[in-house]
């Protein structure tokens, strides 16, 4: 197969304080990180897919609640899973929104909503026999001290793989809490001599990610885009300088109207 592009979009980070704290005041005070892919129906024009419905949107939970990172010795690795997918990024809303529920021991406890760390435009690109997940921030321009403590910067790509469902973890490990649903049709890009004998695939195509509950290994890869994919690296460089201004709207339009956005000031909160 050959290389290029198989999917472009717009990518979201978002964090949520730790049960009792109401603001956050360093990553220590961060329970969960998202990381919220709605990709686009055209290679072309990443943000077409934030408001479609013709595209699945996949909300990602990432352990250690942070990126991997891209220029560590031997490349850092996070593990995280698929926690909901939707073709409708509003239905995410209750999902990142403020709620309560009720304990035995403590009585009602209080969930804060998320806050938002960072937007920009992503593209899965198949290279040399793997896919990567590369991206550019947009919002903020420059990552502050709080983007770079979740490991955002300004731009990085990561080797993604994708764990076979059957395949059993370690009792007790983090993760998803269930197993994936996936369809047949879908388990057959996991076939080898038998289902059970491939534990990881490459995401391609992305897709393979339209499923709750798939667990993801992110690999650090590099933090020059340019570099690493040439004319792609720099052609969604180039996507960035033009489309930042749109990020910036839709953000101001959307999410920045329910939840806080201090954090892409260089404000924890």
């Amino acid at each position: 197969m050959a290389d290029g592009v198989l999917e472009s979009g717009v990518v979201y980070w978002f964090f949520r304080p730790k049960i009792g704290i109401e603001e956050a005041k360093s990553i220590d005070d961060v329970q969960k990180f998202y990381m919220l892919l709605a990709p686009s129906p055209s290679l072309d024009n990443p943000r077409d897919g934030v408001h479609s419905t013709t595209s699945t949107k996949r909300l990602l939970i990432l352990g250690n609640k942070k990126l991997p990172a891209v220029k560590e010795k031997g490349h850092g690795r996070v593990w995280g899973f698929v926690d909901a997918v939707s073709n409708k990024i509003e239905e995410f809303e209750e999902t990142l929104g403020a709620f309560t529920y009720q304990t035995k021991t403590r009585g009602e406890r209080h969930v804060q909503a998320v806050r938002v760390v960072g937007e920009g435009i992503y593209k899965f690109i198949r290279h040399q026999r793997r896919v990567s997940f590369a991206y550019v921030l947009e919002v903020p321009a420059e990552p502050t001290e709080v983007q770079l403590s979740f490991n955002v910067v300004k731009e990085a790509s990561y080797i993604i793989s994708i764990k076979n469902p059957h395949m059993p973890g370690p009792q007790g490990r983090w993760g998803p809490g269930q197993k994936a649903d996936v369809p047949p049709a879908v388990m057959k890009a996991f076939e080898g001599v038998r289902v059970e004998d491939k534990k990881w695939i490459t995401a391609d195509p992305p897709g393979l990610l339209n499923h709750a509950h798939l667990e993801v290994l992110f690999i650090g890869e590099s933090d020059n885009l340019a570099d690493k994919f040439a004319d792609i690296g720099r052609a969604l460089e180039e996507e960035e300088r033009t489309d930042a201004e749109l990020a910036q709207k839709d953000l101001d339009q959307g999410y920045c109207t329910k939840q806080s956005c201090e954090p892409l000031e260089g404000q924890w909160k």
